[in-house]
């Protein structure tokens, strides 16, 4: 098939500024394998967003993405392309009518990493069927219980962070194989998944999609419709720390993670450190704003400081530190501050 677009390089850019940045800079082999991943699990979340398809379409879809890997894709990309019309976004579009490009990249893949992948795709795509379950009308409505949250965090970010670290330890030849570096790496994803929740509040619910749980909900006297109101803040915010507190917890992990990188593996390092700075940027901008009046979102300068610093944050494990604790602690005054 004779593709009309773009390359999967400028595809992953214009779907992730951010996330671009974080694998630009990696090894060849290692960017292949994450790239094609975030633009697979970002056509998913495209489908399960599209307004043009029913929930069971939606369904349909999630169950011919978790089944690409070791079957023919042609039937995907054909409903893939089918409604890639109907979306807003003209990246998504792009991504969805050339969809063929990631069915090409897993033919070029080894059998393990098929088998990486497929778990990554299965994993995902048991998140967003809790989406589906859940949120079925435009009214918002909140997921029922913590641990109904804890799990649809840990499907769609703790999965995929596996899956980068199955990649860094492929990578490095089984030097990431501890359990106890793997579940760092299961507990950053899961932490930066509870940070996009906690930036994208308004825009969720706007979709009838509220995260934080009714329980919590109501024992503060409050609904999902009420988070609409932005002065229903100062009664949600207890909720809302304690899910950035949590956040904050699981990216503790990090220097974990970090340390079994070892110094010498500049690329690697830098590729984990910026999204973990960002995201505490992100935690300590919703610990002194309303999320309920606009989406968190942290400002270039944020986003570029922290790149023309790597030279010394990858360099030293202490400077690493120092810069992720100074976070932390900014976060915990913040929240500590509020209550």
């Amino acid at each position: 098939m004779t593709l009309r677009g773009p390359s999967e390089d400028l595809l992953l850019k214009k779907v992730s500024r951010t996330l671009y940045l974080s694998f630009a800079i990696l090894p060849k082999e290692i960017k292949k394998r994450l790239s094609l991943g975030y633009l697979i699990c970002r056509a998913m979340d495209s489908a399960v967003d599209s307004s043009a398809l029913d929930n069971s379409n939606k369904k349909e879809i999630l169950k011919s993405f978790s089944e690409m890997i070791f079957s023919d894709p042609e039937k995907l990309c054909s409903q893939l392309r089918a409604f890639s019309s109907s979306l807003p976004d003209k990246w998504e579009r792009e991504l969805l009518y050339n969809f063929q490009l990631a069915a090409d990249g897993v033919s070029s893949l080894s059998d393990n990493e098929k088998k990486n992948l497929n778990t990554l795709i299965k994993g995902v795509a048991k998140g967003m069927e809790t989406d589906l379950d859940f949120f079925n009308s435009s009214e918002p409505k909140a997921l029922p219980c913590k641990k109904d949250l804890i799990f649809y965090c840990r499907q769609i970010g703790g999965v995929p962070g596996i899956y980068w670290h199955e990649a860094y330890n492929s990578w490095l030849s089984g030097r990431l194989g501890d359990k106890e570096i793997k579940k760092a790496a299961y507990n950053i994803g899961e932490a930066l998944q509870l940070t996009n929740i906690v930036k994208d509040i308004k825009e969720d619910l706007l979709k009838g999609r509220c995260y934080f749980p009714n329980e919590q909900l109501e024992e503060k006297g409050l609904s999902a419709k009420d988070l609409l109101k932005k002065e229903k803040f100062l009664a949600f915010r207890p909720i809302l720390s304690h899910w950035i507190l949590r956040a904050v917890d699981l990216l503790d992990s990090s220097e974990v993670f970090l340390l079994a990188l070892g110094k010498s593996h500049f690329s690697l390092r830098a590729a984990v450190i910026w999204p973990i700075y960002w995201a505490m940027d992100t935690l300590h901008e919703a610990a002194i704003s309303n999320p309920l009046a606009c989406k968190i979102k942290i400002g270039r300068g944020k986003i570029y400081s922290a790149v023309l610093n790597t030279p010394s944050l990858l360099l030293s494990d202490s400077v690493f530190q120092r810069g992720y604790r100074f976070r932390r602690e900014a976060v915990i005054t913040a929240i500590s501050g509020n209550l």
